[in-house]
C-alpha cells in the first residue's frame, strides 16, 4: 500500500481555496454520560423523598395512635410521587431538546458532505446506488490545543459506506492518512492493491504508525483513501480533515476526481470559517 502512495502538493492547501479559516478549534460532538443528564439526575433527586415519605407513611399507619397522621403522611408521599414524576418527565424534555440543539450544532458540516459524496460519485462514475454502498465520507476535527495535538475526533456520522454512525470516536494524529494530513498539512490519497490481509496489516504498522492491535480494528472493506486538511488563516494549523475512503482502489485515482475533492473542500473550508469562528 505505501508505495501507492501520492503526495498532492501542489498547492492544495484547502484554506487557499475558500474564505479565511480561524485558528479556533471546532467543538466536539456532544457525548454527555446518561448520569449527568438532567433526567439521571432529577430521578436521584426526587426519588429519595418520595422513598422516605413512603416508608414513614407505612410506619405510621401501623401505629394506631398515629393512624390519621399516617394517611396524611400517604398523601403527601402520594403528592410527592407525583411531582417526581411530572419533574422527571420534564427533564427528559429538557434533555431531548438539548440533544437535538447540539445535533444541529454540525447539521451544515454534514450537509456539505453529503454534497461532497455526491460530486466524488459522479466524478469518479459511481452510480448513485452503488456510491451509497462503495463510498463513504466524514469529517475529523483536530482536538486542541492545535499546536500539541495528538489526537483527531470524528466530528460527524459517515455519509455512505456499508456501516453508518461513527461519530465521536478518536484516533492517533499520528497514525493513518487522516492523522497524516493533518500533521503535515498536506493532502494525501492510497490505495491498496492486495487482498492479502496479514499483508495489509503489515503495512499498517510499518508505513501508517499503527499498533498491532489497532491493525486489525481497521475496516477491511476499503481498497482506496484520501484525505484534505482544513487548515486556518495563516496555514500553521490545521483545524480538521476531510476523509473519504472506497471500496473500489481506484476511486481518487483519476485527477479530475482528486481536483473535485479539491474545489469541494475549499468550499467545506470557507463554511467552517464562518460556522465557528
Amino acid at each position: 500500500m505505501a508505495r501507492h502512495l501520492i503526495q498532492l502538493t501542489q498547492n492544495h492547501n484547502t484554506n487557499r481555496f475558500g474564505g479565511k479559516v480561524l485558528a479556533k478549534p471546532i467543538p466536539e460532538p456532544d457525548r454527555t454520560p446518561w448520569y449527568l443528564t438532567k433526567t439521571a439526575i432529577e430521578s436521584l433527586g426526587s426519588g429519595a423523598p418520595a422513598i422516605a415519605a413512603i416508608i414513614t407513611a407505612v410506619r405510621l399507619v401501623q401505629e394506631p395512635a398515629a393512624r390519621v397522621f399516617g394517611y396524611v403522611s400517604a398523601v403527601a408521599a402520594l403528592w410527592l410521587i407525583v411531582a417526581a414524576i411530572l419533574k422527571i418527565l420534564a427533564a427528559n424534555s429538557q434533555d431531548k431538546k438539548e440533544k437535538e440543539a447540539t445535533e444541529r450544532t454540525h447539521e451544515g458540516l454534514r450537509a456539505a458532505l453529503f454534497a461532497l459524496h455526491s460530486i466524488v460519485a459522479h466524478e469518479a462514475g459511481l452510480q448513485p446506488d452503488a456510491a451509497k454502498s462503495k463510498l463513504r465520507v466524514t469529517f475529523h476535527r483536530v482536538v486542541p490545543p492545535l499546536d500539541t495535538a495528538t489526537e483527531i475526533q470524528q466530528l460527524v456520522d459517515y455519509v455512505g459506506g456499508p456501516r453508518e454512525g461513527g461519530r465521536g470516536r478518536k484516533f492517533s494524529i499520528r497514525s493513518g492518512i487522516a492523522g497524516k494530513a493533518a500533521r503535515t498539512l498536506s493532502p494525501y490519497t492510497q490505495s491498496r492493491q492486495s487482498e492479502d490481509i496479514a499483508s495489509f496489516e503489515a503495512e499498517l504498522r510499518e508505513h501508517w504508525g499503527y499498533t498491532e492491535a489497532d491493525s486489525r480494528n481497521i475496516s477491511r472493506e476499503s481498497f482506496a483513501w484520501m484525505a484534505v486538511p482544513i487548515c486556518d488563516a495563516s496555514g500553521q494549523h490545521a483545524l480538521g480533515v476531510v476523509y473519504l475512503d472506497s471500496t473500489e482502489k481506484d476511486a481518487f485515482a483519476l485527477p479530475e476526481v482528486r481536483n473535485a475533492i479539491f474545489v469541494a473542500c475549499g468550499g467545506i473550508a470557507a463554511y467552517v470559517g464562518e460556522r465557528y469562528k
